[in-house]
C-alpha cells in the first residue's frame, strides 16, 4: 500500500527522476526540448531544483511504495513564495543544465518572466510542482499528495476543530456519516407515512379493511 511522507534530501535523485518521467509529454517541456534524452534530463535538473526548494520548509512530499519514490510534491508555504535572491540563484545553479543552449535558455526565460507576471501577489501557499510516475498514475496517489498539505491548511480556518479532517479518510468519520444517512432515510420515510394518516381518507380506508 503507498504511503505518503516527507521527501528526504537523499531522496530528491529518485524523486527528480520520476518528475522527469511524469512531465515528459507535457506540451512546453516537449516544445523547449524536442528529443527525449535531452528532456528527460532537462527535466530533471530543472524539477528536481524546484522540488528541492520545498525541503527546508518542510514541504517536499514523496509517495512511497516499499520505500520506493512514485510521486513527489514539492509545496511552498505562505511567505515562502517569490524566493528570496539567495534561492533563486540556488535554485538558477541547480536547474542550469536545463537552460545550456541559446533557445532553450531564450524561450525558458520568457516562459518563467511571463509565468512570473501572472504569479499572485497575495500571501498564498504555492504548489510548485507535482507528479506521479506515469505507469501509476490514475490511482489517487496524487490527490494524495495534495491532501497531505490541503487538510492541513484548510484547518487553519477558526473554529474548524482539531479532529476535523477534510481530505484524509477516517473509518469513524464514515461509521458517523452512514448512521446519519440511515436516520436521514428513516425520518425521511416516516414523515409522509404520519401526514398520509391523518388524511380523511386513511380512516375510511381502515374501516373498509376492519369491516
Amino acid at each position: 500500500m503507498p504511503a505518503i511522507a516527507a521527501l528526504r534530501r537523499d531522496q530528491l535523485r529518485d524523486a527528480s527522476q520520476v518528475l522527469a518521467r511524469a512531465f515528459d509529454d507535457d506540451p512546453v517541456f516537449r516544445y523547449l526540448y524536442p528529443t527525449t534524452r535531452r528532456r528527460r534530463w532537462s527535466c530533471r535538473s530543472f524539477l528536481g531544483a524546484v522540488t528541492r526548494d520545498g525541503v527546508p520548509f518542510g514541504e517536499a512530499w514523496a509517495a512511497l511504495d516499499a520505500g520506493r519514490v512514485i510521486g513527489a510534491a514539492g509545496w511552498l508555504p505562505d511567505g515562502a513564495y517569490p524566493p528570496t535572491r539567495w534561492r533563486a540563484a540556488r535554485q538558477l545553479a541547480a536547474s542550469w543544465p536545463a537552460l545550456l543552449t541559446l533557445r532553450t535558455f531564450r524561450d525558458g526565460l520568457r516562459y518563467l518572466t511571463e509565468t512570473e507576471k501572472l504569479h499572485p501577489k497575495a500571501p498564498h501557499w504555492y504548489l510548485a510542482v507535482i507528479g506521479v510516475e506515469p505507469g501509476r498514475q490514475g490511482q489517487g496517489l496524487g490527490g494524495k499528495l495534495l491532501a497531505v498539505v490541503l487538510d492541513r491548511i484548510l484547518k487553519r480556518i477558526p473554529g474548524i476543530p482539531e479532529d476535523v479532517h477534510f481530505f484524509v479518510f477516517q473509518p469513524s468519520a464514515l461509521r458517523i456519516h452512514l448512521l446519519l444517512l440511515a436516520g436521514t432515510a428513516i425520518v425521511a420515510a416516516l414523515y409522509p407515512i404520519r401526514i398520509v394518516a391523518k388524511l380523511p381518507i386513511a380512516a375510511t380506508l381502515r374501516d373498509e379493511v376492519i369491516g
